[in-house]
């Protein structure tokens, strides 16, 4: 062959990348290996866990269903909505079949639900206009914030699934998707059906919903999953589930009752407040909460903002006001923070991680070691690191929560008061009666309480 008839490489052109390397550039691939990197971590936490608290009585209910005995006739040892109950007995029976262990499997569910979180965030971003990176950064925020691996893959707590199906409520409804409200309506009530917390979302989606009789229909089918799911329960036992149920009002395991109560550890070496001091917190904050909450509804229901802002302020109001607070609950309102783009998210976090480390070390350090802990009972030296971050974590929450009052009167006042609700109007022009108000609302019954217990702490 002569020189002039070999092929010559080409001129002005740069020569391609491997295949490999060109897949690895694309932002789905790059988003799916964070997936797998946050599946990866979240096994590996788990698998290192050990069955306790939570995970042990999802194991014992498992157990109980599978022998045909009705949980809630047993006091104090079921306290969700039905559906999760089949949950537990299904993934005891697979756990049996498959040989692993109960605990993994039975985590493997709110992780899956995490994953499909972060998935469904960077969609939804996306749509919104946001770059494939700056939205899948966003989505990592959640994928790998230590308050939902602690919470999930450490803890075993599943209020993941509840959240990602309340996140799927909310892309059904904005924007305003037309027939597609039914199905936002039920995958709000499908939440519910699993924990009740999401009720708290209903009132702010159902306004979202349309006029007025779209939002009847809204409130009727969120309503049909849980009534489908307590129908077999309408029995004879009743009043037991439903005392179950509804009758559950939390313990102050976190929140301000919390810092009280480590201060008290630290002081007196008893890990309960004095008295009833305790359980008339609980109380008189949930009806605190309650008042403030409706308050909260009444001044920005129709008002800018986008629906996830005002699912973070319910839940901070939440977090700030109620005192019966589980080590859960600090997860609720990661996934709607994260769709927001709220940067409060990474100081409260830092605050809510400190405040689950040291709650775990005192009182489940399994929870937190799995099979690395040594430690049986109540570990009081860890007291300190409880209250400091318990009070990091309340007031993380509580300077969020007062930012986001003061930015919503503030785009109130912007916009105009408008029409509706001519008796609150005059309270848009200023934020400090707005957050007065809700101060009032929601500390006021239980002041009392604290001023004695703070008396007693510093005699």
């Amino acid at each position: 062959m002569s020189t002039s008839s070999r092929p010559k490489p080409a001129q002005g052109k740069p020569s391609a990348l491997p295949v490999c390397s060109r897949a690895l550039l694309r932002p789905r691939l790059g988003f799916g290996l964070a997936l797998l990197l946050g599946l990866g971590i979240r096994l590996g936490v788990a698998a290192i866990g050990v069955e306790v608290a939570d995970v042990q009585r999802m194991h014992e209910v498992a157990e109980a269903v599978l022998a045909g005995q009705n949980p809630y006739l047993r006091p104090d040892f079921y306290i969700y909505p039905p559906p999760w109950m089949f949950v537990e007995a299904g993934s005891l029976l697979l756990s049996r079949w498959m040989g692993v262990p109960f605990s993994l499997l039975i985590k493997s569910w709110p992780t899956l639900a995490d994953l499909g979180i972060a998935a469904l965030v960077r969609t939804l971003l996306m749509r919104r206009g946001l770059g494939s990176a700056r939205a899948t950064a966003w989505a990592l925020a959640y994928l790998l914030n230590p308050v939902s691996i602690t919470i999930t893959a450490a803890h075993g707590q599943f209020d993941a699934l509840p959240s990602l199906l309340s996140l799927l409520a909310l892309a059904w409804l904005t924007p305003p998707a037309g027939p597609r409200h039914w199905r936002s309506a039920l995958a709000l009530g499908a939440a519910i059906a699993l924990k009740p917390f999401p009720v708290l979302l209903v009132p702010w989606y159902a306004s979202t919903a349309g006029p007025g009789i779209r939002r009847l229909q809204y409130l009727l089918l969120a309503g049909l999953p849980v009534a489908v799911s307590l129908v077999p329960f309408l029995g004879p036992g009743r009043d037991a589930m439903l005392q179950s149920i509804l009758g559950y009002s939390g313990v102050y395991d976190l929140g301000y009752g919390a810092v009280l109560r480590a201060a008290w550890l630290v002081k007196t070496g008893s890990y309960w407040l004095p008295g009833t001091v305790g359980q008339d917190l609980v109380q008189m904050t949930k009806l605190a909460f309650g008042a403030s909450y409706l308050l909260l509804f009444l001044l920005f229901a129709r008002r800018p903002g986008t629906l996830e802002q005002r699912a973070v302020s319910t839940y901070l109001l939440f977090l700030t006001v109620f005192t019966g607070l589980s080590a859960q609950y600090l997860s609720w309102l990661l996934p709607f923070a994260v769709l927001a783009r709220d940067r409060w998210i990474f100081p409260y976090s830092l605050g809510a991680t400190a405040a689950l480390i040291g709650f775990y070390l005192v009182f489940w350090p399994a929870i937190l070691l799995g099979r690395w802990n040594h430690f049986d009972g109540i570990q009081r030296q860890f007291g300190a690191l409880y209250l400091g971050g318990t009070t990091l974590a309340w007031l993380a929450a509580a300077i969020w929560l007062y930012g986001m009052v003061i930015s919503l009167t503030r785009a109130v006042t912007q916009a105009g008061s408008g029409p509706g609700m001519p008796a609150l109007a005059l309270v848009y022009h200023s934020r400090g009666a707005v957050v007065l108000g809700l101060a009032i609302l929601g500390a006021g019954p239980a002041v009392p309480l604290i001023i004695a217990m703070v008396r007693a702490l510093v005699q």
